[in-house]
């Protein structure tokens, strides 16, 4: 590593470390036929263990003074995922959580923090399972590819000792891990595309040696959240057929790359690190182990997407430098925090949505805008990163 990323990663990990060391001693589908009141029916009776539709709740984000109705447009549902692409199913009726909330917005170049007031209403709803952020997501003209699970012995399943839980935090953290298990299988994939484009425009060795090591480390990362899904419902269980378009596209200039480095990258791999390691907090057993391996590899991971954007900035001059930055002005905006984790669900690593909406925030403030402004301005010292 160069003495940029020496002190990016040393930052990050003295951020994550303290968590590691104190703990440590997801499938997509088709839109099923039927009705809304008969998928709230079904998943109402049906083990979320199925794994395809996950009963969550959806946030209905409205301007003040407006009242939360009773029928919202299914579309506008938010769930309070990784990343936002679980895609809502059912409006199953309003909840009594409708809130005045504030809720910071983090700009993409400076650390000035814009507030916003709003009314959120909250909704019991049936969403299709989506994203979560681990690993780097594969995508295919801005949508996700995973594979679906399938039941049955699987190399892609690392045995591990049966997990005993409350009834409905287990079934959430099947969800959970059936849904890391995905990206994380769907993340080996990401990790050769993005070999092949570095190829393609002539990086250097080191860069791609590193994709496929990382690559490989997804790959321990799924069968690690596969055994654990098996160890919460008794049954092994792998990836499916991973479904690729006949022809990958592969982006055709460098701008492009920088632009899917840093949403992917930079700033994905860096707060799936960081939400990680606060997910670590308050895991045991089998979760906590799985969960420390991912803190480190992706504080890895994170580092090598900053080592490509370095190299990306250095020969692709201004318009490089322009799609990167827009890209980190988009900055991130968090969902509100109302869900609350079930009783025993945080020792399985799940994490309520207050304290995965501040983890993020922190990562952005204290790691991501810090390293994007070292490298956005060369004549500066890249030191600024670890005094940030």
């Amino acid at each position: 590593m160069n003495p940029f990323e020496q002190l990016l990663t040393r930052h990050l990990r003295s951020i994550l470390a303290p968590v590691v060391i104190t703990a440590a001693a997801c499938s997509g589908g088709g839109k099923d036929d039927g009705s809304e009141e008969e998928m709230c029916a079904e998943v109402t009776t049906k083990s979320s263990e199925e794994g395809e539709l996950s009963r969550e709740n959806g946030y209905l984000k409205l301007p003040l003074g407006e009242a939360c109705p009773s029928d919202p447009p299914i579309e506008q549902l938010e769930a309070a995922d990784c990343c936002p692409v679980m895609a809502p199913e059912a409006s199953c009726g309003l909840t009594d959580e409708q809130t005045t909330t504030v809720q910071p917005y983090y700009g993409g170049y400076t650390d000035d923090t814009a507030v916003e007031s709003f009314v959120v209403c909250t909704y019991d709803a049936v969403f299709r399972a989506g994203n979560a952020c681990c690993g780097r997501p594969l995508t295919v003209e801005g949508q996700p590819l995973t594979a679906s699970a399938r039941r049955g012995p699987s190399d892609w399943c690392e045995p591990a000792a049966p997990v005993a839980a409350p009834s409905e935090a287990r079934a959430r953290a099947i969800a959970y891990w059936r849904e890391v298990a995905a990206m994380e299988h769907a993340s080996v994939a990401s990790f050769g595309r993005v070999a092949l484009e570095l190829l393609r425009h002539g990086a250097p060795a080191d860069l791609v040696a590193r994709c496929h090591e990382a690559a490989l480390d997804e790959v321990r990362h799924a069968q690690l959240a596969n055994g654990l899904v098996a160890a919460m419902t008794g049954a092994p269980e792998g990836p499916g057929a991973l479904p690729l378009p006949p022809m990958l596209p592969l982006a055709t200039d460098l701008a492009d790359i920088a632009a899917a480095v840093v949403r992917e990258g930079c700033i994905g791999e860096t707060l799936a690190s960081v939400e990680a390691a606060a997910r670590l907090r308050h895991a045991r057993g089998a979760a906590a182990d799985v969960l420390a391996t991912i803190v480190d590899d992706e504080a890895r991971h994170a580092a090598l997407a900053w080592a490509t954007l370095r190299w990306l900035l250095a020969v692709g001059g201004d318009e490089v430098r322009e799609r990167a930055a827009a890209a980190f002005a988009e900055g991130i905006d968090t969902h509100p925090a109302l869900a609350r984790v079930p009783e025993g669900g945080a020792a399985l690593g799940l994490l309520d949505d207050l304290a995965r909406q501040q983890a993020l925030a922190d990562g952005w403030r204290t790691v991501v805008l810090p390293a994007w402004q070292a490298l956005s301005r060369p004549a500066d010292p890249p030191h600024e990163v670890a005094e940030a």
